[in-house]
């Protein structure tokens, strides 16, 4: 997929189209319940800076290759039923909540 292309262009703000889209779907899969509508608003953004936060990467908003790789790796990591490897490495505690939290319950329940 086109997604997974190491020379996919960086997505912003104001982008729209079928990077947008797997984008999207990709971080639906790891909790953000977004429209799959391929247009990157507000509330794409606000995930996206939310998932930068959590991984500790640069929180601008973006995607470029750095986000992109995260992304898809802490998504196939997500649906990974091999192991228990939570991505990022802050740990976790009590009221915490976000996608890593999401991800542990999940692995937890196997």
């Amino acid at each position: 997929a086109a997604w997974l292309d190491s020379n996919a262009p960086t997505l912003k703000q104001g982008a729209t189209g079928e990077y947008v889209v797997q984008l999207q779907k990709d971080l639906n899969i790891l909790g953000y319940g977004l429209s799959t509508d391929g247009s990157f608003g507000p509330a794409t953004l606000k995930a996206v800076k939310d998932y930068q936060s959590q991984m500790e990467l640069e929180v601008d908003g973006s995607v470029g290759p750095a986000t992109r790789s995260s992304i898809i790796n802490t998504v196939n990591s997500y649906e990974s039923s091999t192991s228990i490897q939570i991505p990022g490495s802050k740990a976790i505690v009590k009221g915490n909540t976000g996608f890593r939290v999401r991800f542990l319950q999940k692995m937890t329940r196997i």
